[in-house]
């Protein structure tokens, strides 16, 4: 155990490295000095050369990459251009922000995700798998943003039943903030939904033929301990594997939804600090978005052993 998991963690070096090498390139070819941008046009050619050599910018590309690189070793990300705060207080705010919508779209998305399924797989060919399986394929042609807007305009203005856009941190007013929060979860949920529903189907469906469950059945079970037990105990394991490939993706769906909402996550910061050329910002939101990334598959290993106690991870 011990060896696996050094040896998955190591492996996270590389994936990182390569990841901010592309990001801090593409960054770099964004047009737009961010001296300029700071200082606004009118500022003096002389001030713009004094902003530039302050934080580095005169410097050559490799070398402003393995300068931020040894810095970050460090555990310093730096700072930004404009607000002069450290990108590591910038990301401290705007990361559970985007971790609350990613949870509660992540129990929207099992809450309907997992039934759905299972009566689709227990009922295959009926209208309740038509209905499912047709669902999925309009969810997957929907476009996240698009949904989000047409719900913010038939619930927020059309029937007010919820904030349009907006965040209230749950400290301040918690019904509040679950209010501001329900449609950018809806609209990250759906795109949750649709993967989970059909691996899921598939999977039970795979299981259900299998030989046990004819004999589970066969010794007088009732079928929701047939399912519940026998099919879902089996049936989780792959599933789990495209949960979380499916959280991972919607990391960066949140992107988009937190600027169609205005919600301050890491997605808006992103955003915010490439238009501002803010190139520290922007490595820190992609640094912690990356981890984030690579510890959600180590995750999904750890939890085949707790839905599987055969299953041993091992560094072979």
């Amino acid at each position: 155990m011990l060896k696996y998991i050094v040896q998955r963690l190591l492996a996270l070096f590389p994936v990182v490295i390569l990841v901010t090498i592309i990001v801090f390139t593409v960054a770099n070819l964004i047009p737009g000095d961010p001296a300029v941008v700071a200082l606004g046009h009118s500022a003096t050619p002389e001030n713009v050369k004094i902003f530039r050599h302050k934080w580095g910018l005169d410097k050559p590309f490799i070398a402003r990459y393995f300068i931020w690189l040894a810095n970050v070793a460090h555990g310093d990300l730096g700072s930004s251009y404009i607000s002069r705060k450290s990108v590591a207080s910038i990301i401290a705010e705007a990361l559970p922000v985007t971790l609350q919508l990613i949870f509660y779209a992540l129990i929207i998305a099992l809450i309907v995700a997992v039934p759905t399924a299972i009566l689709a797989a227990v009922r295959q060919n009926s209208w309740i798998d038509l209905i499912a399986t047709s669902g999925s394929l309009v969810g997957l042609a929907i476009p996240n943003f698009w949904l989000g807007i047409m719900l913010m305009i038939l619930l927020a203005v059309q029937f007010r039943l919820f904030p349009a856009s907006g965040y209230v941190s749950p400290f301040v007013d918690f019904p509040d903030h679950l209010r501001h929060m329900i449609l950018p979860s809806i609209t990250l949920a759906a795109w949750m939904i649709v993967p989970l529903i059909r691996f899921l189907r598939s999977e039970l469906i795979r299981v259900l033929k299998k030989g046990y469950i004819y004999t589970a059945r066969m010794k007088g079970l009732s079928e929701a301990v047939v399912i519940g037990k026998h099919a879902m105990r089996n049936g989780l394991i792959p599933f789990v594997t495209q949960l979380g490939m499916t959280v991972g993706e919607q990391i960066g769906g949140t992107i988009v939804l937190e600027q169609v909402f205005a919600i301050p996550g890491m997605g808006r910061t992103a955003i915010a600090a490439i238009f501002a050329r803010e190139y520290q910002v922007v490595m820190g939101v992609v640094l912690v978005l990356t981890i984030g990334f690579l510890v959600i598959n180590l995750l999904v290993d750890f939890l085949y052993m707790v839905l599987d106690p055969r299953i041993r991870l091992t560094g072979e």
